[in-house]
């Protein structure tokens, strides 16, 4: 199974970069900023040559395109001379510039002989622009970005306001450049950021530099077992984010793994198998957020209940979550999850490598032939071979 998921990344390969999916179905065969650095971040963790010089042409195609005031595209499309670059459709997307960061620092460090020397004065230059951008998205200057509706990968989902996900992006984009640069100010700034996202992402000890001290007060109460999706001036949104929740592990910002493992076996109880759903609890028609999903969306609607974000099971995402797990010397969830997925794939000759799969049926649904997945059971596989190295990307 592992050279299929290696086949289906190689497939999406091309002189300007990695394709979110080789398939051509609505805006999929792009050059995207989030799933592109995704796989190549994968590439280095595997040592895989093939990935990794994809990995450079997205980092510099996704560089040439930045915007004069330093974001990140969303994503490139190239057809013949025709070139379309995006930086989101109804609002922009934040994690396009963290996720770029984070690549392109990762590879200045552990792969710099792939790139010529105006290469690298070229990102070098464009990774501090990239930061620029960072912070005034904070809006108050006061540490934290604020993510519009729809402006991540959960596009056509309810994510907004102060986000785990995106604000623990922002401090591995930090952290990431700081480790290449080892420049004073990002050294300070990173750890100013660590303090913060511990702070106000925690409840079950006492914090000082809390944002919003009403809301807080009220969210330490719930005493949840993960870290919440986001918080704003209404208050904390307190559902489960797989996303948030693994970087923000994986990053060393949650400690209290033991609280973590119960809710995903409570989880896995509900569900009745480890495909578990990237948001919960699910949004059905009868909530309140269902007005926020009902008209957001490009091509079609897909958020229907345990479907694509609205509690779809993602494999990118329980990668993530494995390898976090794994990290934190948590491997027995993690190889169950592992063995779920590699089950699921094999069943019926099912090696297509779907978006994600229907969390109540666990049928498989969305692109098919998508990277995501694909370096979704890579990095379980790694977990579960214990064949895996995350310095390169942590250090």
């Amino acid at each position: 199974m592992k050279h299929l998921a290696l086949h289906t990344i190689y497939n999406c390969i091309t002189p300007n970069g990695i394709l979110a999916s080789s398939n051509q179905v609505d805006n999929y065969a792009r050059v995207w900023s989030r799933d592109g650095i995704m796989t190549s971040i994968v590439g280095i963790i595997l040592h895989d040559e093939k990935i990794m010089l994809g990995g450079v042409s997205t980092i510099l195609n996704l560089a040439k395109h930045q915007s004069q005031f330093g974001q990140i595209p969303s994503n490139i499309s190239f057809i013949n001379d025709d070139i379309k670059v995006s930086f989101g459709t109804h609002v922009g997307r934040v994690d396009a510039t963290t996720w770029w960061i984070i690549g392109a620092s990762i590879y200045l460090k552990n792969a710099i002989h792939l790139f010529t020397k105006d290469e690298i004065v070229l990102i070098e230059k464009s990774i501090k622009k990239a930061l620029q951008i960072l912070h005034a998205w904070e809006f108050n200057n006061k540490g934290f970005l604020f993510t519009p509706l729809g402006g991540n990968w959960a596009d056509e989902y309810v994510s907004q306001g102060y986000t785990l996900y995106d604000n623990t992006l922002r401090y591995w984009a930090v952290k990431s450049a700081s480790n290449y640069f080892n420049d004073s100010e990002l050294i300070l700034q990173e750890k100013l950021l660590h303090n913060l996202m511990i702070d106000n992402f925690n409840s079950k000890k006492v914090q000082k530099n809390i944002y919003h001290l009403q809301a807080y007060e009220s969210f330490q109460k719930q005493n949840l077992a993960y870290m919440p999706s986001s918080f704003s001036a209404n208050g904390y949104d307190t559902r489960w984010d797989m996303a948030g929740n693994s970087l923000a592990l994986l990053l060393g910002l949650n400690a209290d793994i033991k609280s973590l493992e119960n809710y995903l076996e409570n989880l896995h109880n509900e569900f009745a198998h480890w495909m578990l759903p990237v948001f919960h609890p699910i949004i059905t028609p009868e909530n309140n957020d269902w007005n926020l999903l009902n008209n957001n969306y490009n091509y079609n609607f897909k958020n229907h209940p345990y479907c694509f974000h609205n509690g779809g099971s993602w494999p990118i995402f329980l990668g993530w979550l494995g390898l976090a797990l794994a990290q934190n010397n948590s491997s027995e969830i993690a190889n169950k999850i592992f063995k779920e997925y590699h089950n699921l794939l094999t069943q019926n000759n099912n090696f297509t490598f779907n978006e994600y799969f229907n969390s109540l049926t666990l049928e498989p649904a969305g692109t098919q032939n998508l990277c995501f997945s694909a370096i979704g059971y890579l990095l379980l596989e790694g977990v579960n071979s214990k064949n895996i190295n995350l310095k390169s990307i942590l250090s």
